[in-house]
């Protein structure tokens, strides 16, 4: 099983399948649309967006977390940005700003891989948004190594800055409103970061998987990984 996954990974360290995204049940009515977000925050899932937006919004940069891209988005709502690992292949034709956050890929992979366990099912909107961008080989490990390839490729083709989710602090928040054209004062933004820390919380339960890089498949896809990780300063 191992050599037939060694195979498939080497020929196309970033498989995908074509197709549409499934789109939830249209409502009885719809909201009226709104212009498009000012700006959008990417990378892979299990990257802290979620932190990001709340960060952001608590700032007054009003961010949306998977609202205006996501299986279940919400076109009605008007926000200044939103942070999104579903936006990284949605942006063709897209004039906003886009930024990149990164998080240390060791994180990322038990995290993934640990929810990979706990949600690989086909009625999960997320799971089957995934399966429009990305092979799953049934290994959690490999399956959350495919992910953070193929999802720092394209947000680093897409983006104009990246930053690493570890070095968020007030001037990042204050810098971030300075470039979509909402002042951010410096006061806010350290009460903003020092008020919600939910994401890491959230993790702590999630992370059941305890391995190093030593212990990760010998791929093509984990030396992509690995660059990565050197490339943000990781490693």
């Amino acid at each position: 099983m191992r050599e037939k996954l060694r195979g498939l990974l080497r020929r196309d360290d970033d498989p995908s399948t074509d197709g549409d995204v499934d789109q939830p049940a249209a409502a009885a009515e719809q909201p009226t649309p709104v212009a498009p977000p000012r700006f959008v925050v990417v990378g892979t899932g299990r990257s802290g967006t979620g932190f990001i937006a709340s960060a952001l919004t608590r700032a007054g940069v009003e961010t949306g977390h998977e609202t205006w891209w996501g299986p279940r988005a919400d076109h009605g709502r008007e926000l200044v940005g939103d942070a999104s690992w579903c936006a990284t292949f949605e942006l063709d034709g897209y004039e906003g700003r886009v930024f990149h956050q990164v998080r240390d890929p060791l994180k990322v992979l038990r995290s993934a891989a640990a929810l990979e366990v706990a949600e690989h099912r086909r009625d999960n909107d997320w799971y089957r948004y995934r399966t429009t961008r990305q092979e799953f080989t049934g290994d959690p490990v490999v399956d959350a190594l495919l992910l953070v390839a193929r999802w720092v490729r394209e947000a680093e083709r897409r983006a104009e800055w990246t930053w690493r989710l570890e070095d968020v602090d007030a001037d990042l928040l204050v810098e971030v409103g300075a470039r979509v054209g909402v002042p951010v004062a410096a006061e806010a933004a350290a009460a903003a970061l020092a008020t919600d820390r939910r994401n890491e919380k959230r993790d702590e339960k999630r992370e059941t998987y305890d391995f190093g890089w030593d212990d990760l498949p010998d791929l093509a896809v984990t030396e992509r990984v690995r660059a990565h990780a050197s490339r943000y300063g990781y490693l």
